[in-house]
């Protein structure tokens, strides 16, 4: 089953402040979605229609939109165990979840 992946806004400002590496790893994993789905990414629900994937120590918070569209919303390095409320309300507030 494969996926359309649009990056937000904000998304698209937060993947340009990260390292060539990061970004690599970000397309990596987008396009491995594009073609084989969710099942290929590491993605854990976070709470109600937030999703989370995780490419190493980098997060991209996202929701489901009609058919097979993903929206991110934020990309961020998660440097604690759980994911930081501030990162949920932001992407919440970006995908008006």
């Amino acid at each position: 089953m494969q996926y359309e992946v649009i990056l937000t806004n904000e998304a698209k400002k937060d993947f340009n402040k990260l390292t060539k590496v990061a970004q690599k790893k970000l397309d990596n994993d987008y396009e491995d979605i594009r073609k084989y789905g969710t099942d290929v990414a590491y993605i854990k629900h976070l709470e109600g229609k937030l999703f989370e994937i995780r490419t190493s120590d980098l997060r991209s918070l996202y929701t489901y939109k009609e058919g097979q569209i993903i929206v991110i919303a934020i990309i961020f390095i998660k440097k604690s165990q759980k994911t930081p409320e501030i990162y949920k309300k932001r992407a919440k507030k970006i995908l008006e979840i």
